[in-house]
């Protein structure tokens, strides 16, 4: 049997509604966060903060990029560090050097709850935060929930 129905009736039937707000909330939570983070003096050295995690290993790493698009290991960190202490004395390197790594440690958190933060097992993921300079950042992920199944996300502020 078949029911024909008009334009008018198709109307009345299909009411559009939003099905899903998880999405934009989530994008409001991430701004939340690079509004918290984006006076930080690490900006001031650094362009990007890479966090990658790796579920089967439960591998967690943290890449510094900075200013000049070399990425910071730490032998480089420790020159800063030493570069700061000949700056601002040792007391005041001394307490950058601990308010760079609560930073860090905090965009690290941060960024792996998002990436599992979806109730699935992430294989493989990293978020990205990018300094665009002025008090600007942009947050980026990918992650593997499968070998055949990537996501991504953007978002600025």
């Amino acid at each position: 049997m078949r029911i024909i129905i008009t334009e008018e009736q198709q109307k009345k039937l299909f009411i559009p509604r939003k099905i899903d707000e998880r999405e934009e909330q989530l994008k409001g939570e991430i701004k939340k966060f690079l509004n918290s983070i984006k006076d930080s003096f690490i900006w001031d050295f650094l362009s990007e903060i890479k966090v990658t995690y790796e579920h089967e290993s439960d591998y967690e790493d943290i890449i510094y990029t900075g200013i000049d698009g070399k990425d910071l290991n730490m032998p480089t960190i420790n020159y800063t560090y030493i570069k700061l202490i000949d700056i601002y004395g040792k007391e005041k390197a001394k307490e950058m050097s601990i308010e760079f790594n609560k930073t860090s440690d905090k965009i690290k958190d941060f960024v792996i709850g998002l990436l599992d933060n979806e109730g699935y097992t992430v294989l493989y993921g990293w978020g990205e935060i990018i300094n665009k300079g002025n008090g600007n950042l942009e947050y980026k992920e990918s992650r593997v929930k499968k070998v055949e199944d990537l996501g991504y996300r953007v978002v600025s502020i």
